[in-house]
Order: structure tokens, then sequence, then C-alpha cells
């Protein structure tokens, strides 16, 4: 099973692309663009400066395609101090 990973010293975007990856290399390429297709719209919000936008659009798009503990990274904004940094 693909895993997320969570040092928060990595950018946000990079691991939300690498937890794609890896649902692409299990089989699952169509999970694996749905989330690539969230984060790039996530980091659009982001470059406006409307990041509570893009976590939550973050979460609707990605309720039921990635497991609940992502979701729940995602919904504490962890990533908001690096964000950018992607």
């Amino acid at each position: 099973m693909a895993t997320f990973d969570r040092d928060p010293g990595v950018p946000f975007p990079h691991r939300m692309r690498a937890f794609a990856d890896a649902l692409e290399a299990e089989g699952r390429p169509t999970t694996a663009a749905h989330v690539r297709a969230a984060v790039d719209t996530h980091e659009m919000f982001v470059a406006e400066g409307r990041l509570g936008e893009g976590q939550a659009h973050l979460v609707r798009a990605l309720t039921g395609f990635v497991p609940a503990r992502v979701l729940k990274e995602i919904e504490a904004g962890p990533h908001q101090g690096n964000a950018e940094a992607g």
C-alpha cells in the first residue's frame, strides 16, 4: 500500500506527488492522476495567497481517494510553513 511521507521538512506538494507516484507504481494510475490534479489546484490557490481554500479543496478532492490519516494532516495544516517551497 502506498505510504504518505510525513516529514515536515519535505515540502507538502513534493510529498503528495511522491504519494501519487507510489499509487501509480502499485497499479492505481487513475487515483494517482486525481491526487496530482488536486495538488496542482492546491498550488494555484497557494500562489494566489488562498491557502485555506487550497486546503479545503484538497480535502474535498481527495476524500475517498486517500487514507483518512492523510486528510487529517491536510486539515491540520502542518504543510503551511513550507507550501510555497514546492
